[in-house]
């Protein structure tokens, strides 16, 4: 999460701050609760770096929508350093605060102080798509023996179950067996105790 803090900092080539002016949030006061102790923010006066420092070391989100921090100014011995927003994103950027030999930049847009090297950029980009090309096979992979462990699973189940329905089966039939035994003895005991009475 940014805060007004680092982004000065990464803007001052490591010269000093001179100075901070303090504004509104970007669009007046809207998203102000967000910002701790806002009411009591010294606005509009100029402060030195250590002065400024408990007012602008707040994080806040950069994303989409209303500016979530203080405008800014700061001032360091060759630049000035503020905070834009532009479609929907809130950045920092820098101007020389005097004349000097430089190609100037039009703020607007993602801020790139360093611009990429085009052929690091493809490079990175390469090596990105590698890895992810690494990740999906290792995935197939893991997916490809995660079925098979299923699969394995699957059968030593249906061997169990098979084998568990079989002996079900047969306590089943010795069961039956036992009954058919035991009442075929009973009749024989009562066929021969009425014999024996006649």
């Amino acid at each position: 999460m940014p805060t007004l803090k680092k982004w000065i900092e990464d803007l001052t080539d490591g010269q000093p701050v001179e100075a901070v002016v303090i504004g509104e949030m970007g669009w007046g006061d809207y998203k102000s609760e967000t910002v701790p102790n806002y009411v009591n923010q010294p606005r509009g006066v100029v402060l030195t770096w250590e002065q400024a420092l408990p007012w602008i070391s707040y994080g806040f989100e950069e994303g989409v929508g209303a500016p979530g921090c203080n405008a800014v100014h700061a001032w360091t011995q060759d630049w000035i350093i503020s905070v834009l927003r532009f479609d929907g994103l809130t950045e920092p950027f820098r101007i020389p605060r005097h004349p000097m030999t430089i190609l100037p930049e039009m703020p607007g847009g993602r801020w790139v102080q360093d611009r990429p090297d085009p052929k690091a950029l493809l490079g990175s980009t390469a090596a990105l798509f590698e890895r992810v090309d690494k990740d999906l096979i290792g995935g197939n992979v893991a997916v490809r023996e995660l079925t098979a462990k299923v699969d394995g699973l699957n059968e030593a189940v249906s061997k169990h179950v098979t084998e568990a329905r079989a002996a079900v089966m047969w306590a089943l039939h010795y069961i039956r067996e036992r009954m058919f035994a035991e009442a075929r003895a009973a009749r024989d005991k009562a066929a021969r105790e009425e014999g024996e009475s006649q």
